[in-house]
This record gives structure tokens, C-alpha cells and sequence, in this order.
């Protein structure tokens, strides 16, 4: 287990949440222990990201809505 294919695991689990699924079972199968802790690790910080992209989605909807609304008002009769 290199240097560069944890990064590449971490950095798919921080920013591409769902992608990252897919190394963390195989390294979570692992015979190796190192390699099931890595992948565990990987696992709690891609469900932490999906939690916090979904959080930021529904406040980035929320204020575009706000906008709407507001915009709208000024249009109605």
C-alpha cells in the first residue's frame, strides 16, 4: 500500500463522495489490517462528505429560493 493511492482514496472520498465507495470496500476486504484501517477511515470521511454536501446543497437551494421569491414579488400586480 503506497503513498500516492492512499491520496488518491482520500481525495475521492473528500470531494467525489460516491466515487470514493468504490476503493473504500476493496481496501476495507483487504487482508492487510493497515489497509482495512485505511479503508474505514475512507468510509467515515466519505459519509461525512456526502452528509455535508447534501447540508450545503439544501442551504444553496434554500437562498436561491429566497431569491426567486423576492424577484418574483417585485413583478406582481
Amino acid at each position: 500500500m503506497g503513498f500516492w493511492p492512499l491520496v488518491w482514496l482520500f481525495i475521492l472520498s473528500i470531494f467525489l463522495p460516491p466515487l470514493g465507495l468504490g476503493l473504500t470496500i476493496r481496501y476495507i476486504k483487504s487482508p492487510e489490517k493497515n489497509a482495512r484501517i485505511v479503508g474505514w477511515i475512507s468510509l467515515v470521511v466519505t459519509i461525512l462528505a456526502s452528509i455535508e454536501a447534501v447540508i450545503l446543497s439544501i442551504s444553496v437551494l434554500q437562498t436561491i429560493n429566497s431569491q426567486v421569491n423576492s424577484q418574483l414579488q417585485n413583478y406582481q400586480f
